[in-house]
Parts: C-alpha cells; sequence; structure tokens
C-alpha cells in the first residue's frame, strides 16, 4: 500500500476519478448530512479544496500531517482569496477534514487519519455581553423602523431566540393562543409564549399581508457584526447573540422566574447550557445577603462580631 501511495503521487497514475476528493467528498457530504449541517460542512470544503488543488492533491492517501498544519498557517492568513480567518474557525475545517478522512479509512484507501490530534489548541471566545437600556436604544436608533434588521432585533430581543430564527413565517404565531413556534438549531421546533410587547408588531406584519416576518439572508450577520462594530459596541463584547444573553440574565435576575421556567421559554434543554448565558453580577447577589441574614438565621443574631478580631 506504501508503494502504492508513492506511485498515486505522480501524474498518469493512480486509481480513476472516483476516488478524487473533488468527485467522492461533495457526493459523500450530500448524502450523510442535511440542513445547516451540510452547510457548514459545505462551506468547510470549499478553502479545503482549494488548498489540495494548488498543492497538487487529489487523493486522501496523498494528504500528509505536513499538509493539515501547512493548511492551517496559510487559511489563518489567506486562501484563494477569502480572507484572514480565526483559528476556531480554521480548527472546524480540519474537524471536517478529519470526518471526510476517517470516511477514506472505512474505504480502506488510507491506514491513518492524518488530521487527527494535531495539537492545535482552540482560541476561547470572549463571553458575549448583556445589553444594557442604553445599548438596546443606541441599536434601535441605527436600524430603520420596519427593515428587516430592525424585525429581527425586536423579536431576538423580547423571544431571546437566535439570528435565524427570527425569520418565521407569520402563521407561526398563533395570536389567540398567545403562542409560537421557531424552527431550532437541530432541526426542531420550540413552542414558548408571545412576548406581549411584540403583538403589536406581528399584528401589523399580518395586516399589511406579510408571509414572513423578514427574509432571512447569509450577510444578516455580517451585517449586525458591522453594525456593533460601528456603534463601538464589539468592545464590550457585544453581539447579536447578546439579545439573547440579556433576556436569560434578565429572567435569572427577576428573582421570580425559576431556572426551569426560563429553560423552557428559552428553548434550553441543557443547564449546563442555559448557564452560559447568565451574567449576573455582585450586585445582583443582595437577596443573597437577605436570606442570610435576619433573626431566623443562624448566620445573624446578636454575636459581637467585632470583638472576635
Amino acid at each position: 500500500m506504501l508503494r502504492s501511495v508513492e506511485e498515486f503521487r505522480y501524474a498518469g497514475t493512480g486509481p480513476g476519478e472516483d476516488r478524487h476528493l473533488k468527485n467522492w467528498v461533495p457526493l459523500w457530504l450530500h448524502g450523510t448530512k442535511s440542513g445547516l449541517t451540510l452547510k457548514r460542512y459545505l462551506g468547510a470544503w470549499t478553502p479545503l479544496s482549494i488548498f489540495f488543488d494548488a498543492k497538487g492533491i487529489v487523493l486522501a492517501e496523498q494528504i500528509t500531517r505536513a499538509d493539515c498544519h501547512e493548511y492551517f498557517a496559510t487559511r489563518r492568513i489567506d486562501i484563494g482569496g477569502l480572507g484572514k480567518t480565526h483559528t476556531n474557525t480554521v480548527l472546524f475545517d480540519l474537524k471536517v477534514l478529519r470526518t471526510i478522512l476517517f470516511e477514506a479509512m472505512r474505504r480502506d484507501w488510507i491506514l491513518y487519519n492524518p488530521a487527527s490530534r494535531l495539537g492545535i489548541k482552540a482560541v476561547k471566545p470572549k463571553e458575549r455581553a448583556e445589553m444594557t437600556t442604553e445599548d438596546i436604544e443606541i441599536v434601535r436608533s441605527n436600524l430603520p423602523e420596519g427593515s428587516g434588521m430592525r424585525i429581527a432585533f425586536e423579536i431576538a430581543l423580547h423571544q431571546g431566540c437566535r439570528l435565524r430564527e427570527t425569520s418565521l413565517p407569520l402563521d407561526r404565531f398563533d395570536l389567540e393562543d398567545g403562542t409560537v413556534t421557531f424552527d431550532v438549531k437541530g432541526g426542531g421546533t420550540h413552542v414558548t409564549l408571545i412576548h406581549p410587547e411584540l403583538r403589536p408588531l406581528i399584528e401589523k406584519l399580518i395586516k399589511v399581508k406579510r408571509k414572513m416576518t423578514w427574509v432571512y439572508e447569509e450577510q444578516a450577520a455580517r451585517d449586525f457584526f458591522r453594525l456593533f462594530k460601528k456603534l463601538k459596541l464589539r468592545k464590550r463584547a457585544i453581539s447579536f447573540h447578546s439579545t439573547r444573553v440579556t433576556a436569560v440574565t434578565r429572567m435569572a435576575r427577576s428573582g421570580s422566574v425559576s431556572e426551569q421556567q426560563a429553560m423552557r421559554f428559552i428553548g434550553h434543554s441543557s443547564t449546563v447550557v442555559h448557564k452560559v448565558y447568565q451574567r449576573l453580577g455582585a450586585h445582583d447577589l443582595v437577596n443573597c445577603l437577605d436570606a442570610l441574614s435576619g433573626s431566623k438565621n443562624l448566620l445573624s443574631g446578636k454575636n459581637d462580631f467585632a470583638a472576635a478580631i
């Protein structure tokens, strides 16, 4: 097999085109992935295929560990005019490559996976911050009334949903029952209550006979990123997803919403994930001091604490 691999490195020898990466990988991805997952994997495969074409690599057998490290270094700068890329994005590309090469192993084309255990560490992203009332008003004042971005922002702010989820058919809003059904990450649906302050907007959209709240486009995330950067909100780690952080944090801060209720409203199935979104500060802990004080609390009493020093 090693001799065969060496032969494959030279033009005019080796297997047929059905084993060429550019032919079998897209077909395999379309056959095993779907929806947003397929889209993300194809998005990762595009720069990978550009890199392999530039190096004359056409088969899985030709890929080496050194190629993977070279891809990381090159992609961080630029590949095919795609521009400088964040470390974690490149690591996702390599994760996709690793998955592809495991399939090549299952097909007995390679003996080991050169994309495994590369030793490249991910960069821990900054925690998205909670938006203040002032932040919200600044964003609103820079989004035209009735625009798709303004509609997306208001829905996300009031319902705590993701950007893509804000684009949905208006018949998903049951105004009589007071509920809305979102298509969520992973292909499922999530039914929750409609925020009362959001109803006028939805009623207006229905009245003008709109079918969708707004039409989601791929550049929407980029447009919001640029807006937050222009407003200097990115410096405080505020992004569109901060709307979700804000919703979760405010429910936690209220003291009247249980964690189970908040998870049900937002659509979190894991308490671990839900806690990631909470941004309670020291000043939100006043109730904790109240709970640890008082005549019935063992931590309090008539003890002279100063005398113990």
